[in-house]
């Protein structure tokens, strides 16, 4: 009899142990809701040739995230004009720049 009831009060305890366990962990990391969105201000016109390398850039980096981070190019200063784009980094107004 007191073999029987050690015997069940460890399987009460091991059982107790695993469903607090598995209600203290931490979820399983799955798919964000929202992709990351990073800016990236540049002062150059879309047509210019950092400005498509750039974007070129940008678009690799969503396609091999799978879209879970996105770089979105703003070209001819229409984020921050020349001299605030330094300070715009700097402060983290901007997570990226050229």
């Amino acid at each position: 009899m007191r073999k029987t009831l050690t015997v069940s009060a460890v399987v009460l305890a091991l059982v107790a142990l695993v469903a607090g366990g598995s209600a203290v962990a931490p979820a399983p990391a799955g798919a964000q809701a929202k992709p990351v969105v990073w800016n990236l201000p540049h002062v150059a016109a879309p047509t210019y040739y950092h400005t498509i390398n750039y974007t070129a850039f940008a678009n690799k980096v969503k396609e091999r995230s799978g879209g879970r981070m996105e770089i979105r190019v703003h070209p001819a200063s229409s984020l921050y004009p020349s001299h605030e784009l330094i300070p715009a980094l700097i402060e983290g107004r901007a997570e990226i720049g050229s």
